[in-house]
């Protein structure tokens, strides 16, 4: 009498379970671990475009009046999101024409404020513009009419390569975007 046995034991079915988790696991920590660079690489990729746009928004205006305005009391401008056109109009930036009916002026401003870049926003917190002059007369007493604690780090760390010199009608402008919890860009300009 023959007896036909045909399967798998309870063990072997273990022993094969044990083996595909030894190889799925590694490759599975492996892609989760690569969806975590991809996303961090693309909030990095966006906040670059973000900031090399805002510096181009700030080149396509002129000012007049901004020298002025940046003082003793005041040694920097700080814009944000909070802020628009007319914001930079009382701070000293003079469009050529009026800068809310032709069309080069508008570009221009939204280059600045129109903070959704691949569909992230940036408000007032992750995203600030310091703007402050290239040269200082006394670039100790410039420096120690900053307080280094309403900034971010890497904000004042920019700020304190200041030029001693001649002050000249040139002005640094630092575009600063936290695009994680932990992580952010600094760009000068």
């Amino acid at each position: 009498m023959i007896r036909n046995e045909k399967g798998f034991t309870l063990i072997e079915l273990f022993a094969v379970i044990a083996l595909v988790s030894l190889v799925i696991l590694p490759t599975l920590t492996a892609l989760t671990g690569n969806f975590r660079v991809n996303t961090l690489m693309m909030d990095r990729s966006t906040a670059s475009l973000k900031s090399t746009q805002t510096i181009e928004g700030f080149q396509g205006l002129y000012f007049t009046d901004i020298n002025n305005k940046i003082n003793e009391d005041t040694p920097y401008l700080l814009f944000t999101r909070d802020q628009g056109c007319s914001d930079l109009i009382i701070a000293g930036f003079r469009p050529i024409n009026d800068i809310v009916r032709y069309e080069s002026n508008q570009v221009s401003c939204q280059k600045i404020f129109d903070t959704k870049v691949n569909d992230v926003e940036f408000d007032a917190e992750t995203m600030q513009v310091y703007i402050y002059p290239y040269a200082v007369d006394d670039r100790d007493a410039w420096l120690d009419s900053i307080d280094p604690t309403e900034m971010p780090p890497e904000v004042y760390e920019q700020m304190e390569r200041i030029t001693e010199g001649q002050s000249i009608r040139v002005l640094r402008i630092i575009v600063w975007i936290q695009y994680s919890d932990d992580r952010n860009i600094t760009r000068p300009g």
